[in-house]
């Protein structure tokens, strides 16, 4: 496989639509991603990052209503909590439905929503929710680069979005809706 390097925002989310597995600069590191919905490209993602199904999977969004199903209405009154700090680096566990993908939610009560502080990957995420984890495999660094990413996934990937990073220094900071309890 030949990885596909390019800044075409429309070019990328019809590969994801397509089932690809990504890589596009987030925030503080270059995630990788697919559609949030496509299994089989998750498991592709879990087996490239050498990471257990358990540890779940964190998802870009552009507005809850991407999600709605896959969250627990009962709690729709915190909703807005989380609304009203975004577009940030900050992801908010919310409690979930029955209907979320177990592959997101590493089989827990809770999945892992943000909506991005970053131009590239807020446009991402805009047509269809997109998995998010960074681009790195367990033994090593995050990649802040595109050059790093295919130095760790030669190959590997259908398609990387060249662009920079934001100048974050840490990944994002990841909090319970319920709680507040800031988990990262």
């Amino acid at each position: 496989m030949t990885t596909i390097i390019t800044s075409d925002i429309k070019q990328a989310v019809l590969a994801l639509r397509d089932g690809a597995v990504i890589a596009y600069p987030t925030e503080a590191v270059f995630g990788l991603g697919c559609a949030a919905d496509n299994e089989q490209a998750a498991a592709k993602i879990m087996g490239l990052k050498q990471r257990s199904y358990d540890k779940g999977l964190i998802t870009l969004i552009n507005e809850l209503s991407q999600v709605a199903d896959w969250l627990d209405s009962d709690y729709q009154y915190l909703w807005s909590k989380a609304q009203s700090s975004w577009p940030a680096a900050l992801t908010w566990l919310f409690p979930c439905s029955e209907g979320a993908p177990r592959w997101l939610t590493g089989g827990s009560s809770k999945i892992a929503l943000r909506c991005p502080d970053h131009r590239l990957a807020l446009q991402l995420c805009q047509q269809q929710p997109l998995v998010s984890t960074s681009a790195n495999s367990a033994s090593c660094a995050p990649a802040v680069t595109a050059s790093q990413v295919l130095e760790y996934f030669p190959d590997q990937l259908d398609l990387i979005v060249s662009g920079e990073c934001s100048s974050y220094s840490q990944p994002s900071q990841i909090r319970d809706l319920i709680t507040d309890e800031i988990l990262r």
